[in-house]
């Protein structure tokens, strides 16, 4: 027998049905408060593609060691290093010294695309974005509050700008048919 039953936050659960795990997803949100710009990207995949997908990432920490000294421990910011400001190897590169001088911008963006590829290529992955630009003075009203979001319906609430893609051998970063629009499904 079938039945609601109410849980806090007010989400609703559906009991004696089992549940099933069809995808993992992780969220993050970025953005420059100072022009009212906020950003939520997403990667997700299914549970069975999680080993492959697990071995893809650790495959590059591991390159990232051995090619650029980047612990495997560092977080990976992009604002950190792709221009140029962070420094996240103990030891840059002798390519990326010029007249002793370290050039940590070709340096950052050269890790950069050393993740994008790894992003690009992992099977079964797919990568997303959604952004919106409201007031600066009020980006309370334009960072939504997620507290009522479940995983089978997601979606941010008002008008956003979309983008996403699914990770193929086939497929890259710059292929035309990857486009931003008003609506998940691309239309």
């Amino acid at each position: 027998m079938r039945h609601r039953t109410k849980h806090p936050a007010g989400a609703s659960r559906v009991v004696g049905v089992a549940a099933t795990l069809d995808r993992l997803i992780y969220v993050d949100d970025s953005g420059h408060p100072q022009s009212g710009m906020v950003v939520y990207g997403w990667i997700e995949c299914a549970p069975d593609r999680w080993a492959g997908v697990l071995k893809s990432w650790l495959d590059t920490r591991k390159k990232l060691w051995r090619e650029y000294s980047i612990p495997v421990t560092q977080e990976l910011h992009a604002t950190e290093y792709v221009n140029g400001r962070g420094r996240i190897s103990t030891s840059i590169p002798d390519r990326f010294v010029r007249a002793g001088v370290p050039y940590w911008k070709d340096f950052g963006r050269a890790v950069a695309v050393e993740c994008l590829d790894t992003l690009r290529s992992t099977e079964g992955l797919t990568v997303g974005a959604v952004w919106r630009k409201g007031d600066p003075r009020d980006l309370a009203r334009t960072r939504p509050r997620w507290s009522n979001a479940s995983s089978a319906s997601w979606r941010p609430p008002g008008r956003w700008r979309w983008c996403s893609w699914t990770a193929t051998a086939a497929t890259a970063l710059t292929d035309p048919r990857i486009e931003a629009s008003d609506s998940p499904s691309g239309e």
